[in-house]
C-alpha cells in the first residue's frame, strides 16, 4: 500500500498575519519620528519637520502595503523610492515637476542642493538654517533608515536590529546638535524604541507562540503588561536617578567629542569668515567691541590655511597659555602696542589682538596658536571678557622686502597647496607677475591688479560651486572682501607665494580719547604673503581697504570706507581678453579659455569640521561591528565546547545533542513551545522547515531519543548518544541548507543562542 503524501507545509505569512503588523508597523514608525524630532538640536527652527516627517512615514506606509502584497519582495525596494520621489516632487521641489512628475530638472535641482548642502556642513555648527539642502539631505536620511528598519522588523523578524538606523540617527544628531532638549529627545527616543519592542514581541508572541490551550490573545496582553512595567522601572532610573548619581557630571574617560575646554585639543566651531557677509549687511551698525591704544590695526581673529577647492578652513591645535604668548619662530621686531578690549556682541570664542600678539592680561583660560596668532576662549562665546594684549608691530619697507631669502618650499608647503584650478586663473595669476623678479614684486603686483580691476560690491550673486571664482576673476569682477582675499590666496598659491586668509576687523571708529568703536560694518578679510625674515605680512588687494602703518610697502593708506575706492587708484574695468596696464604700465596679456572651470574661497569654514567627529563616532562603530562579528562565533563555538564537554552521561549527551539541534530550528523560526513535546515538536519543526525524509526521520528518532533520555530511569547506551549527535548534525546541515549566504551570515552572528530564555 503506497503511503499518503505528507500534507503541504503552512505559509509562512498570511495576510491575516500581516494585518497582525499593522500595530508594530505604527509603533516602529513612531521610532523613526522619534529620531526625526531629535533632529531639531541640529536646526534653529522646525521648517526641516514637515517634509522629513512625511518621507518617514509615506516610507513605512509605503512598506506596510508593500506587505499586505502577499509578502512579495519584489515590492518592498518601491516604498522608499515611491516616498522619496513624493516628498521631492510634491512637497521640496513642485515647481520642477511635469504636472508632478520628477523631470531632469529634479534631478539636477537636487544634486545642486545637495553640493551646496555638503559645504555647508564642512563650514557650519548647530544650530543651523535648515536649508533647502539640508532638508534634502535630512529627508534621504529619513527614509533609508525607515526602509532599514522596516526591512528588519518584517522581513527578517529582528526587533532590536530595527531600531539601529533610528538610533544611529540618533547618535548622528546627539554628536553635532546642540544640548537643547537633550534630555526630552532622550526620553522620546528611548520610550518609543521600548514601546516598539514590546508591541513587536507582542506581535510574533500572537502569531507562533502557544498560550493556554493554544489561544494565542493572552500573549499581547501579557507581554505589554510584563515588559510595559519593566520598561518603565528602566527608563526612569535611566533618566531621573542616573543623572543623580556619583561621577554623573565627570568628565568622560574617552572624550570622543572635541573638547571645549583650553588646552592642546581640537574645537569644532563657526569661523568668522560665516559671519562676513551677514555682518556687513544686516548687523552693520551693532558695536561689536571697543578697543583703546595709541595706534590703529587690523584687529586679527584667526587665519585659515587649507583650500579645499570650496571652503578655506583651519584645523590648529591651541596651548593653554597664563601671559607670556609662545613665539611662532619668525617673528620680526618692531614697537610694541598695547590694546585694551571690551568684548560686547562678537559671538565667538576668539579673542580680537593686533598681529603678532606676545602677551595678555586680565582673562582666564585662554589658549594660543603660534603659527596662526590665535588667541581663543575657553568659553562659548567672548562676550563679555575685558582684556589688555601687548602685540610687536614691525613695519616693513619695499627694500626690507625685496631683499627676503628664497622661501623653502617644502618647509611651507601647507600654505602653497592648492586643489585644481583652471587654467585661466593660474594664467591670469602669472601673466600677472610676468618680468617680476622679487617675491615682494609678485606680492604687490597681485594686490595692485585687484585692487585697480575690480570694484567692491555687497550685493553681488555668486555660486558656491567650483566656476565661482572664474565668474568673479572673468564675468561678475565685483565682490567685497571675502572674494578679493580669497581671489588673491589662490593666484599667490598658484605663483609659488606661501599665503593665508585671515579674518578680523578694520581699525573702527575713532572718536576721541583712543577708543576706538568696532562694529559689524568693520568685518574684514585680508591675504598674509609669508616672507622668511619678516614672517607674515599683510597686503590689501580689497578697494576702499587699507592696511594702518603698511604703506610703505603697500602703496596704500589707512582706509575703511566701505565701497568707495582709493581715491588715487583708477578703476577701470579692463576686459580680461584684452591687454591691461599694470603698476609700472607693463603690458599684461590675459588668456581667457571659457572652457575651463575653477574654484572659488568660499564664504564660509570651520576651525574644526564637523566631519571630524562623525569619523570618529564611524571608527568606534566599527570597530564594535567588527568585534560583534567575530566575537559572537566565537563565544558561540566556545559555550558548544564547553556543553559538551560537561555532559558526562549519554544522558547527557543526548540532551545536549538535542540542544544544539533545538537552537537551529529557533534561529529557523521553528523554535519549541513551553506547551510541546518532544515529538509534536519535531512534526511541527520538521514540517515548518521543509525538511527532506532523512532530515525529518533524523529529527524524529533525535525527539524520541531525547524524551527518553530526560525520563528513562537508567543510563542510555553510550551508541545511543553517539547516535543522537549524528542525528543533530543531520537537522543542523538540513536547517543550513534552506538558508542563503545572507541568512547563514546573520545566523552565524546571532546573540540569542547565547541569551537563557526567561518566558
Amino acid at each position: 500500500m503506497r503511503r499518503a503524501a505528507p500534507p503541504p507545509p503552512p505559509p509562512v505569512a498570511t495576510a491575516s498575519a500581516y494585518d497582525g503588523e499593522t500595530g508594530a508597523t505604527i509603533a516602529l514608525a513612531v521610532v523613526t519620528v522619534a529620531a526625526v524630532l531629535s533632529m531639531r538640536r541640529l536646526f534653529d527652527g522646525w521648517s526641516y519637520a514637515g517634509p522629513v516627517i512625511t518621507a518617514a512615514l509615506a516610507t513605512h506606509l509605503g512598506a506596510w502595503w508593500a506587505r499586505r502584497r502577499d509578502g512579495n519582495i519584489v515590492w518592498a525596494p518601491a516604498a522608499p523610492l515611491a516616498a522619496l520621489a513624493v516628498v521631492v516632487s510634491w512637497v521640496l521641489y513642485p515647481e520642477t515637476t511635469f504636472y508632478a512628475i520628477p523631470t531632469a530638472d529634479t534631478l539636477r535641482t537636487m544634486q545642486h542642493e545637495l553640493h551646496n548642502a555638503l559645504n555647508d556642513f564642512h563650514t557650519m555648527v548647530a544650530p543651523a538654517p535648515a536649508t533647502h539642502g539640508f532638508i534634502l539631505a535630512c529627508v534621504l536620511g529619513a527614509v533609508l533608515v525607515a526602509g532599514l528598519a522596516d526591512w528588519a522588523a518584517f522581513r527578517m523578524r529582528a526587533a532590536l536590529e530595527s531600531t539601529i538606523p533610528s538610533f544611529g540617527l540618533f547618535v548622528f544628531v546627539a554628536a553635532l546638535g546642540t544640548s537643547r532638549g537633550r534630555t526630552l529627545s532622550t526620553t522620546i527616543e528611548l520610550a518609543s524604541i521600548l514601546a516598539f519592542v514590546l508591541v513587536h514581541e507582542a506581535t510574533q508572541q500572537s502569531r507562533i507562540a502557544g498560550w493556554v490551550g493554544n489561544r494565542s490573545s493572552g500573549a499581547a496582553m501579557s507581554v505589554a503588561k510584563a515588559g510595559g512595567a519593566i520598561a518603565g522601572v528602566a527608563l526612569v532610573v535611566a533618566l531621573v536617578a542616573a543623572p543623580r548619581l556619583p561621577g554623573a557630571s565627570s568628565s568622560a574617560l574617552v572624550s570622543w567629542r572635541a573638547s571645549s575646554t583650553s588646552g592642546s585639543s581640537a574645537r569644532s566651531t563657526v569661523s568668522p569668515f560665516v559671519d562676513i557677509r551677514g555682518r556687513l549687511q544686516e548687523n552693520s551698525d551693532v558695536e561689536v567691541f571697543t578697543v583703546t591704544t595709541t595706534e590703529h590695526a587690523y584687529w586679527r581673529l584667526t587665519s585659515l590655511d587649507t583650500f579645499n577647492g570650496s571652503i578655506w578652513s583651519s584645523n590648529d591645535s591651541y596651548k593653554s597659555v597664563k601671559s607670556k604668548l609662545p613665539a611662532s619662530g619668525s617673528d620680526a621686531p618692531g614697537p610694541r602696542v598695547t590694546q585694551e578690549f571690551s568684548i560686547k556682541a562678537l559671538d565667538s570664542i576668539w579673542l580680537p589682538a593686533a598681529y603678532q600678539p606676545v602677551e595678555i592680561k586680565d582673562v582666564k583660560d585662554v589658549s594660543y596658536n603660534a603659527d596662526s596668532g590665535s588667541l581663543i576662549s575657553s568659553k562659548e562665546t567672548t562676550d563679555g571678557l575685558t582684556y589688555e594684549v601687548t602685540s610687536v608691530s614691525p613695519r616693513y619697507t619695499p627694500d626690507e622686502l625685496s631683499h627676503e631669502p628664497a622661501v623653502d618650499v617644502a618647509a611651507m608647503q601647507r600654505y602653497l597647496a592648492l586643489p585644481p584650478i583652471s587654467r585661466r586663473v593660474a594664467q591670469l595669476a602669472a601673466d600677472i607677475v610676468r618680468g617680476k623678479t622679487t617675491e615682494y614684486d609678485k606680492a604687490k603686483a597681485l594686490q595692485d591688479y585687484l585692487r585697480t580691476n575690480y570694484k567692491y560690491e555687497l550685493n553681488v550673486q555668486l555660486s558656491h560651486d567650483s566656476s565661482a571664482i572664474d565668474q568673479f576673476l572673468f564675468t561678475v569682477r565685483k565682490g567685497y572682501c571675502e572674494q578679493f582675499a580669497g581671489a588673491y590666496a589662490v593666484m599667490a598659491r598658484a605663483i609659488g607665494l606661501p599665503t593665508r586668509v585671515a579674518v578680523g576687523f578694520t581699525p573702527g571708529v575713532d572718536e576721541g580719547g583712543g577708543v576706538l568703536h568696532v562694529r559689524d560694518e568693520h568685518a574684514h578679510a585680508w591675504p598674509e604673503v609669508y616672507f622668511p625674515n619678516a614672517g607674515w605680512v599683510p597686503f590689501e588687494p580689497t578697494p576702499g581697504r587699507g592696511v594702518p602703518g603698511a604703506e610703505a610697502y603697500t602703496g596704500v593708506p589707512e582706509n575703511q570706507v566701505g565701497g568707495v575706492s582709493n581715491p588715487t587708484t583708477p578703476t577701470t574695468i579692463a576686459d580680461p581678453s584684452t591687454t591691461v596696464a599694470g603698476d609700472n604700465s607693463t603690458a599684461t596679456t590675459i588668456h581667457d579659455d571659457p572652457s575651463d572651470t575653477s574654484t572659488l574661497p568660499a564664504d564660509k569654514t570651520s576651525h574644526r569640521s564637523p566631519l571630524i567627529a562623525v569619523a570618529e563616532v564611524a571608527g568606534v562603530l566599527a570597530l564594535l561591528a567588527i568585534a560583534w562579528i567575530v566575537g559572537v562565533p566565537t563565544v558561540r563555538q566556545s559555550r558548544r565546547r564547553r556543553r559538551r564537554q560537561a555532559a558526562a552521561t549519554p544522558n547527557e549527551q543526548v540532551m545536549v545533542a538535542w540542544t544544539e539541534a533545538n537552537e537551529a530550528l529557533a534561529q529557523a523560526g521553528a523554535g519549541r513551545r513551553a506547551t510541546e513535546t518532544f515529538a509534536e515538536h519535531a512534526q511541527r519543526a520538521a514540517r515548518l522547515a521543509r525538511f527532506e525524509p532523512d532530515a525529518r526521520r533524523a529529527l524524529g528518532h533525535l525527539a524520541a531519543d531525547a524524551d527518553a533520555a530526560g525520563f528513562a530511569a537508567s543510563e542510555l547506551p553510550a551508541a545511543v548518544a553517539e547516535r543522537a549527535r549524528q542525528e543533530a548534525a543531520v537537522v543542523e546541515e538540513a536547517v543550513a541548507a534552506e538558508l542563503n549566504g545572507r541568512q547563514r551570515f546573520l545566523r552565524r552572528i546571532d546573540p540569542r543562542p547565547l541569551i537563557p530564555s526567561w518566558r
